[in-house]
């Protein structure tokens, strides 16, 4: 029996790897830090095995009360890390899968499961961890998905996508981001504050279990450059990026813009020319190449810092081929109050924090939508210098911005 215990509040925020003991001596997947803050390695049955492509592989992680992990990569290594809220007095199973991205599918490739048990006090402890099984065989050939990476055979056959031994579906083909849900009760703080970072640049405290990469693993970068007139070409990444989070009320989005302590509000309320995060959605994605009445789009001017007086034009306006139907959101910006710049340490990245209804946006919790976000950039005053887009794609040496006229171009989500 392996057991191991942490103390916590009543109510814990857990990371993921804090469930997942080592299974053997020998393949070591779990670390601890006093926090707890985790991570969970690659298996060695997976990291020494010759087929599969490692970059494409990452963990899934399901509790029995149906909560799946959003895991986040740690840096480009094979260390993931994640965090999972549990109730005091109960106990989980947690199930690890470890999949692929192979043929526009997640392919499992080894598995394990493990009992734990949080006293009423908040003592998390491991009652028992499997070993990993890579026993998984999706086409029923007799031959595992591993078994026939590494020999170079086909291991779906055509058949129908795979679902999860986790007990979930598999991510549908078209949809780029799983959303997590939380419960109403611990939904963030739209306040432009609060949104901190653990040393591997994961997000912490009230935005850890939001989704920070796509279903490829993929960090979630608005990275693409869409407009340079004479801006940061060879400055893209991580330097944006967002996360997102919903209650099955609102849906929750968080947007780090780290601007070098730059930003400009002088167009009035020409807000693209400034500082200023654009958001879009297809509430039933469609993905028409013209804007339908649950197509919105969104342009929220950043604040300005202290007590300067603001524009004129100091919210959010509606894009130029935007539905006219009422969207309810409410959006705060924190200007220089996110964690320490990437570039320049003393100067803070910029918060954007949004709530938005999904009843009013056309959204079916059970069904994709569409949805896209771009950031305007402006360092010195007059017309913007650079804009970037999350799915739309990089204007590679052109200027292009297409989402404002067309659906389609949005990038596609869908809730837990």
């Amino acid at each position: 029996m392996n057991r191991m215990s942490t103390t916590a509040n009543a109510l814990l925020a857990m990371s993921a790897s804090l469930l997942l003991a080592a299974c053997s001596d020998n393949d070591t997947q779990v670390t601890l830090d006093a926090d707890p803050q985790v991570s969970i390695d690659l298996p060695d049955v997976l990291l020494n095995a010759d087929g599969p492509d490692i970059s494409q592989v990452r963990p899934t992680i399901q509790l029995s009360n149906g909560v799946n992990l959003s895991m986040t990569r740690i840096g480009v290594g094979n260390s993931w890390t994640g965090t999972a809220n549990v109730v005091a007095g109960r106990a989980y199973t947690a199930t690890v899968v470890w999949v692929e991205r192979y043929d526009g599918q997640n392919l499992p490739l080894a598995e394990l499961t493990q009992q734990l048990e949080v006293s009423n006090d908040g003592e998390v402890t491991i009652i028992s961890t499997s070993a990993y099984s890579t026993d998984i065989d999706s086409d029923s050939d007799g031959v595992s998905n591993l078994q026939e990476r590494q020999d170079g055979t086909e291991p779906l056959d055509g058949d129908p996508p795979v679902t999860d031994p986790s007990g979930g579906d598999s991510t549908p083909d078209n949809v780029d981001v799983v959303v997590p849900r939380i419960a109403a009760e611990d939904a963030p703080k739209i306040n432009g504050r609060d949104v901190t970072v653990d040393d591997q640049g994961a997000l912490t405290g009230q935005w850890a279990t939001a989704v920070q990469t796509d279903s490829s693993g993929a960090p979630l970068y608005i990275g693409n450059l869409m407009i340079d007139i004479h801006g940061e070409a060879d400055e893209g990444g991580a330097l944006r990026r967002w996360a997102a989070l919903h209650d099955g009320t609102y849906l929750y989005i968080m947007v780090l813009v780290d601007d070098n302590d730059q930003r400009q509000r002088d167009s009035g309320s020409q807000l693209t020319q400034d500082d200023s995060l654009e958001f879009f959605i297809d509430g039933d994605n469609s993905k028409g190449s013209q804007y339908d009445d649950n197509d919105f789009h969104r342009i929220l001017p950043v604040s300005l810092e202290g007590n300067v007086t603001q524009p004129a034009f100091s919210g959010a306006v509606a894009g130029p081929s935007s539905s006219t139907a009422a969207l309810d959101f409410t959006f705060v910006t924190g200007p220089g109050a996110g964690p320490a710049g990437l570039r320049t340490a003393r100067f803070k990245q910029d918060i954007y924090e949004l709530q938005i209804e999904l009843a009013s946006a056309g959204i079916d919790v059970d069904e994709p939508f569409g949805f896209e976000l771009q950031v305007n950039d402006d360092d010195d005053g007059g017309g913007r210098d650079t804009k970037w887009g999350w799915k739309h794609p990089a204007g590679n040496g052109s200027n292009v911005d297409g989402t404002m006229n067309n659906p389609s171009l949005m990038g596609t989500l869908k809730l837990e």
